[in-house]
């Protein structure tokens, strides 16, 4: 995170980590973390505030694949309205996470407010190669606030866990009860986690089908459904805009320049799974889809967490 030192200012990431991998003993107080043997690889992507953009997460995608991470768990995620497609980019470089080795887990969103408002699952999440994960309460019935699979093209549910207040580790040491998806998500992430234990020569896709239950080739169809191009969002804006483009690992130089020559300023390239960051002029946006070697373009949008003293974080 740009100036910024790497500890855990907001305290939400600490939360997640010790549901998904706190020790089986504590000094004090009930066990909390599910897969206390777990290996963790920590990459702060947001900011004290709790805000960030999507190419920061791709790059620390790339990173955790690149370091061996059999599960990646992202409690993050932006709203996304009605019919909006999910974000290519994020689905190729989760597609090819996959063939890698890697699951990655995402919160679904706490947009609702059930029963009056039920919200669809929000991005990342909504790519049919991410686990999107909803919340339960202690009753076992869905959380008001846990975002749903309200139309088709990747943005369903695929997976519920506990997320209504839950008690993990805050930074500085004891317990602090935090309640949403991002809650839910490291509980899914720890699951995995010993199920990689367990088997640890099985595929993603066999960790992906042992999680959920289901024949490995379903898991494979289920993220072909929905995988056309979408379009970039429409925008007002007469200046730079931030983009983030998923491209073809073997000619990422290759394609890095020609980007450059239609007009992208690069902000970040992680070549191992092929994406870009960058900004371009709105009106250049056609020419940089064009440039071969591009497999798609989408908006680089800003993700927030709720503030710490909100009731659902």
């Amino acid at each position: 995170m740009p100036g910024e030192t790497v500890e855990d200012g907001h305290g939400h990431g600490t939360h997640c980590i010790g549901t998904a991998a706190g020790p089986a003993s504590p000094q004090h107080g009930p066990r909390y973390g599910v897969a206390s043997e777990a290996r963790v690889l920590a990459a702060k992507v947001l900011s004290n505030a709790g805000s960030g953009t999507d190419g920061q997460i791709l790059a620390a995608m790339t990173w955790a694949v690149a370091h061996g991470a059999r599960v990646i768990s992202m409690s993050l995620g932006a709203a996304v309205q009605p019919g909006e497609l999910f974000p290519q980019t994020y689905e190729q470089l989760a597609q090819r996470a996959l063939q890698r080795g890697t699951v990655i887990v995402a919160a679904a969103g706490n947009e609702s407010s059930r029963p009056q408002a039920i919200r669809p699952v929000g991005r990342p999440a909504n790519c049919p190669s991410i686990l999107a994960v909803a919340s339960l309460d202690r009753a076992l019935t869905v959380s008001s606030f846990s975002s749903a699979g309200i139309h088709g093209q990747g943005g369903e549910v695929n997976i519920a866990a506990p997320g209504r207040a839950i008690n993990s580790a805050p930074p500085g040491g004891g317990y602090r009860s935090m309640s949403g998806t991002s809650m839910a998500t490291p509980h899914v992430a720890g699951v995995l986690a010993l199920l990689a234990q367990a088997a640890p020569n099985a595929s993603a896709e066999d960790l992906r089908a042992s999680l959920l239950c289901v024949p490995a080739d379903a898991t494979r169809q289920g993220r072909r459904l929905g995988s056309a191009p979408g379009p970039v969002s429409e925008s007002s804006s007469s200046g730079p805009v931030g983009v983030i483009l998923a491209v073809d690992p073997d000619r990422c130089v290759e394609v890095v320049e020609a980007a450059r020559g239609a007009g992208l300023t690069v902000t970040g390239e992680q070549a191992t799974l092929g994406t870009l960051s960058g900004t371009i002029a709105e009106d250049r946006i056609p020419a940089l889809k064009a440039v071969a070697g591009i497999e798609s373009v989408d908006r680089d949008r800003t993700v927030h967490l709720p503030p710490p003293d909100s009731p659902i974080q």
